[in-house]
């Protein structure tokens, strides 16, 4: 009767020290209910941002100001998605043409009250912070973040040409070429995959 006792006793004691602990992580952990509202609507403005990043092409911020090489303009850019070409240019070194497509693209859609930053994950597993604008007040009190995965090319392929042409041959009607036939083709060079990160605070 008394060992029955003891045992429900125990069993109820750690009952209790097991709920008080579950509450205490629940407590640290959770996100107070008056900041619920303010992460949802941050990391709705992390993932519209990192929506429109993987979704708009380069050729509808093609002649804003900044956003491309003005000396030598590729125009195969102009199809490509904005992720893609700030993940171009961050491989190529060129991070100011980078930042100023996302000012372009992503500034105007998350207010000015709010934080935000766009980062390269390079191969060193290092970030590369793009662009990065500022709260007013400088105080941070949540964050939330949307990744997207992304791989293409930093310099493009070269197609090349067929080398036979009428001076190639020896004699006018002839199908012997007169040396071995050199392609103009030129591999390009790919960069990732890996991850571009929007960061969104208030």
């Amino acid at each position: 009767m008394n060992k029955g006792f003891f045992f429900t006793l125990d069993a109820f004691v750690a009952l209790l020290l097991a709920l008080i602990v579950v509450s205490l992580l629940l407590f640290f952990t959770s996100t107070p209910a008056s900041f619920s509202k303010s992460l949802e609507q941050t990391y709705f403005y992390a993932e519209d941002s990192a929506n429109v990043l993987a979704g708009a092409k380069m050729g509808e911020y093609w002649d804003e100001p900044g956003t491309r090489d003005p000396i030598s303009p590729d125009e195969r850019d102009k199809n490509s998605t904005l992720l893609l070409y700030i993940g171009k240019c961050a491989e190529r070194g060129q991070e100011g043409y980078a930042n100023a497509t996302v000012r372009s693209a992503i500034a105007p859609l998350i207010p000015v009250r709010y934080g935000y930053s766009v980062q390269y994950l390079k191969g060193d597993g290092s970030w590369l912070e793009i662009s990065r604008r500022e709260l007013p007040g400088g105080k941070e009190k949540l964050q939330a973040s949307a990744m997207r995965i992304a791989s293409g090319y930093s310099f493009y392929p070269v197609p090349g040409a067929s080398p036979f042409c009428y001076s190639g041959y020896c004699e006018a009607g002839s199908n012997t070429p007169c040396a071995s036939p050199i392609s103009g083709y030129r591999e390009g060079a790919i960069w990732g995959p890996t991850v571009i990160r929007v960061s969104v605070w208030i």
